[in-house]
């Protein structure tokens, strides 16, 4: 296993009636954990329910993703390889909005730091959303992309940034009450000898 590379690991209702594998990009691998991000937004949702001053710390993106998806998405086994991490609060780079404090999560989003350290184009950067995303209102573009949230606050403390249709960053953000893509990011505990 490689940064780079496709993993499946977990199911979600993606494309049919029934759950299925979730596939992962491997984003890096440090000891015997990989940080991984989903291949594709998989679920449209608020970064907050209400259009108020809010940061990844105290928003309602946060709670789903450590609490309902996690249950829905892994098994027990799965939970328990999965690992509890400091997710640091990155302020925007161009504006004063509040970023909150770090946290500890299982699920979290990629910060705008992270998006450009991890993904080094706008290309690699575009998404495209499952079937079922796409059914409950996910953006596209004509090529399929979708628009996608990160963490990080935007221009001001009721905004969160995202990345646009055309994999760019943008900072400004956009309202943290309307539905974009999700794309949670794992750490995940493996076992180096068996991935010779």
């Amino acid at each position: 296993m490689k940064p780079g590379d496709i993993i499946q690991f977990g199911k979600y209702l993606q494309y049919y009636k029934d759950p299925t594998p979730i596939e992962w990009i491997v984003l890096e691998i440090n000891g015997n954990t990989a940080t991984l991000i989903t291949r594709n937004g998989v679920e449209i949702e608020p970064y907050h329910k209400a259009w108020c001053p809010v940061s990844w710390e105290t928003c309602s993106l946060r709670e789903w993703l450590n609490d309902e998806f996690l249950r829905r998405a892994f098994s027990a086994d799965e939970q328990a390889r999965m690992v509890e991490v400091t997710v640091p609060a990155h302020k925007n780079p161009h504006f004063l909005s509040d970023p909150g404090n770090d946290t500890r999560d299982k699920v979290f989003l990629l910060s705008a730091e992270e998006a450009k350290k991890y993904f080094k184009t706008d290309e690699e950067r575009q998404c495209i959303p499952t079937r079922l995303a796409v059914l409950a209102g996910a953006w596209l573009s004509r090529a399929g992309t979708c628009v996608w949230w990160l963490r990080t606050p935007g221009e001001s403390d009721m905004d969160a940034v995202k990345v646009g249709i055309d994999g760019s960053v943008q900072l400004f953000g956009d309202r943290v009450n309307i539905k974009l893509s999700v794309r949670p990011a794992i750490v995940v505990r493996f076992d180096p000898s068996s991935m010779n």
